[in-house]
This record gives structure tokens, sequence and C-alpha cells, in this order.
């Protein structure tokens, strides 16, 4: 399981290139001609950079999921919606906010999702790039 983290609006994560390391932290964009790079912090206080791969950045929902794993943008979910059908989706960023799709509606994560820091409905299975089978129609 991922290592958890002290969430900070400005956390990303992205995996490094040509490897399946997951690195949390700033992320740190300068040039669109150079490689981003995740600026982690590590246990001595200090930091270190790693270069990633840009496709896999993807910026926390400031969410957690039923378990209390943080949300990010890629992260494949498991939701259970009004009717109690769950539905399995990619968590993306649309129109201003941060949710998840089925084949037609957008469903936005809500403000009182928002205050409570805890979606309970919601439970991360993987991600678009480790696990992209979770997303395939059987």
């Amino acid at each position: 399981m991922t290592k958890q983290h002290h969430y900070d609006r400005h956390n990303f994560r992205g995996r490094q290139k040509n490897h399946s390391e997951w690195f949390y932290g700033s992320l740190l964009w300068y040039n669109p001609i150079r490689d981003p790079q995740i600026c982690q912090k590590n246990e001595n206080g200090g930091s270190n950079n790693f270069i990633v791969s840009p496709e896999t950045i993807g910026r926390c929902t400031g969410l957690k999921d039923m378990n209390e794993v943080w949300i990010y943008e890629g992260d494949i979910i498991k939701a259970w919606g009004n009717t109690l059908s769950e539905i399995k989706s990619a968590v993306v960023y649309e129109n201003g906010s941060f949710g998840y799709k089925d084949n037609i509606t957008f469903y936005a994560f809500s403000e009182y999702d928002f205050e409570n820091n805890i979606v309970d409905f919601v439970d991360v299975v993987g991600n678009v790039y480790d696990n992209p089978e979770l997303l395939e129609v059987r």
C-alpha cells in the first residue's frame, strides 16, 4: 500500500520515468522542454527531486476514501450511487471540480465531502497507470 502523507493543496504524485515507483510532493515543472519532477520530503527533514513521467502526474483531491486513503486524479474508484449500484471509474478534474464519470454523467465530489475530508461511499482500488484492466468492460 502507498505510504500516507500529510495533505497539502499543492500535493501531487507522479511515477518515476521507466520505473514503477511513485513519488508524492510538490510538482516542479519550470520548463515544458524539461521533464517534470516531484519534490518529496525525506526522513531527514530534507527533500529529493525525482523525474516523473508527465502523463502520470495527478493532483491530490484533498479527500480520503472509506479506508482513509488519499484520492488522486487518475485513481480508479468503486463508488456506490443513490441506488446503491456500483460504479467503477477514474477520478478526473473537469469543469473546476474533482469527480468521476460513468458512461454518461460526471459526478462531482460535493462541498459536504470536502468539509468532512472523507468520502465514505468511495473505495480506491487502483489507478489508471498501474491497473488499467480494472476499467475494462467484461
